[in-house]
């Protein structure tokens, strides 16, 4: 859904959190470089959100997301799966917050290098 010009919501996509149903949305904004991607907690799956921005854009590039990948209780070999999917999907710059957890954040610096954005508490990100 278009909010205005350049800036676009997922539209509700359906999650859950603690045996609950919950629909999250996800902000797209479009830059010169590619598609940003901004995420709430991504109860629905991280990976689940790019496909959903994926079929919405089809002749866009992701270029970065930013925002919550809801990864904190998972294991590295998962995490490990899903910096290799944001690789494939041709993602260049990674910036995982609140609920990515600690783990998540050094397995994505570990795949992006200076790719890797540190999010931090009031931080002006350029895009």
């Amino acid at each position: 859904m278009k909010i205005k010009d350049g800036v676009y919501t997922t539209g509700e996509i359906k999650g859950s959190y603690k045996d609950n149903v919950i629909f999250e949305q996800s902000l797209i904004i479009e830059t010169e470089k590619g598609l940003l991607v901004l995420t709430g907690c991504s109860h629905p799956g991280i990976i689940n959100i790019l496909k959903k921005v994926k079929e919405n854009f089809p002749d866009k590039n992701i270029f970065s997301i930013i925002g919550g990948f809801h990864l904190l209780d998972k294991k590295s070999s998962e995490i490990e799966f899903v910096a290799d999917e944001f690789k494939k999907m041709g993602i260049k710059k990674v910036g995982p917050a609140h609920c990515s957890g600690r783990l998540a954040e050094e397995i994505f610096k570990k795949h992006y290098g200076e790719d890797f954005i540190k999010i931090e508490s009031k931080q002006t990100i350029e895009i």
